[in-house]
């Protein structure tokens, strides 16, 4: 198996990928090249491409963009860590794929019902929307963030930050996925409180308007909440490559993150 065929199997899942215009691609290194190990992380940090040319990892698939912001005109300290990723990835003889708009939205297994499903809500989601919409038994805000990080603490995140009023009734629930958490786009259809992410939300916007508009707020790191879907694609891929003799293995991206409260 190549890793084009690897790349084709998860590109035939996508109806809603405008492939003109896409993040999903080839990063680095020959697709045409031969693998019998997949690597599959959320972001391919330096460790994490030590990490798999160590354990032998002939493709390595990146939920985000392992070679930072794109831009012609770089702080050259992360041009510098750029060159030197890219340099390890051509030591290592690594195929560098990006899968991000298929892996968002596909039904079942990505990000976006993964997100759901670990918080266990029964969600409605078009399937080519980041944005779902629950609704759950009476409870508060406080009781609901609690459940939230009950759910990522497997994932590296074990407490979540909330905005607004903690003891606010909640029925309804607008989430995003990862880092598509546009609140305007939740409360288009009425919610009593938003689960954004971190990387999805500014203070001096999002929160204001939510304050303003008293809805209350859920924020989790963008990469914790995306885990579940990333754990998903290796028992995918591997179900699907097994009998081709390819093995799919988890690489470590490292994003744990440590709460820190006054004494």
């Amino acid at each position: 198996m190549k890793a084009r065929d690897v790349i084709d199997m998860l590109e035939a899942q996508s109806s809603w990928v405008d492939w003109s215009h896409t993040r999903d691609m080839v990063l680095a290194g020959d697709p045409e090249r031969e693998v019998q190990r997949v690597g599959v992380t959320w972001v391919a940090t330096m460790a994490c491409l030590r990490e798999a040319r160590e354990r032998n990892v002939d493709l390595l698939i990146s939920h985000e963009n392992p070679l930072y912001a794109p831009t012609t005109q770089p702080y050259r300290i992360a041009y510098t860590a750029r060159q030197r990723k890219l340099r390890l990835i051509q030591d290592a003889g690594l195929v560098v794929y990006r899968c991000h708009d298929v892996w968002d939205k596909i039904p079942a297994v990505g990000v976006a019902d993964q997100w759901a499903r670990v918080l266990g809500l029964s969600c409605t989601r078009e399937v080519s929307s980041y944005i779902q919409h629950a609704t759950v038994e009476d409870t508060t805000v406080h009781d609901l963030a609690r459940r939230c990080a009950a759910a990522l603490a497997p994932y590296g995140e074990d407490a979540v930050w909330v905005i607004g009023d903690l003891d606010a009734r909640v029925r309804t629930i607008g989430l995003g996925t990862g880092a598509a958490t546009d609140i305007f786009r939740m409360l288009a259809e009425p919610c009593d409180v938003c689960i954004v992410a971190d990387d999805g939300i500014t203070n001096f916007h999002d929160v204001q308007f939510a304050l303003d508009v008293s809805v209350p707020l859920i924020i989790v790191n963008h990469a914790c909440c995306e885990k579940p879907g990333i754990d998903a694609m290796v028992t995918w891929l591997g179900q699907r490559c097994r009998g081709a003799g390819v093995e799919v293995v988890r690489l470590d991206e490292g994003y744990t993150m440590h709460a820190v409260v006054a004494a």
